[in-house]
């Protein structure tokens, strides 16, 4: 199933927990989740070192195929990160 373009930081998402916990419950290794829909990912605690977010804290998600997203804390709560990228299937596990 493909599901539809949305505009950047687009809808909102009820986490459980706030960015600064997720991220910090991170520590400094790879950790291991699955989505509800039982697909596996990991998540890791990241500052990027090029970009527009350069020296941001943020949460790199990647999946089998590599890197999926980056979540940033202006992300946090949306259905799309800042890219445009759903976000919505990883946040609450997180």
């Amino acid at each position: 199933m493909t599901r539809p373009t949305r505009q950047p930081r687009d809808g909102v998402v009820a986490n459980p927990n706030t960015f600064q916990v997720a991220r910090q419950s991170l520590g400094n290794d790879v950790q291991h989740f699955q989505t509800a829909a039982r697909t596996p990912f990991t998540a890791e605690a990241h500052v990027p070192a090029k970009g527009g977010h350069v020296g941001e804290p943020c949460i790199w998600i990647k999946n089998a195929n590599g890197s999926v997203a980056y979540i940033f804390e202006g992300c946090w709560g949306h259905v799309t990160n800042y890219a445009g990228v759903y976000i919505d299937v990883y946040t609450p596990v997180l």
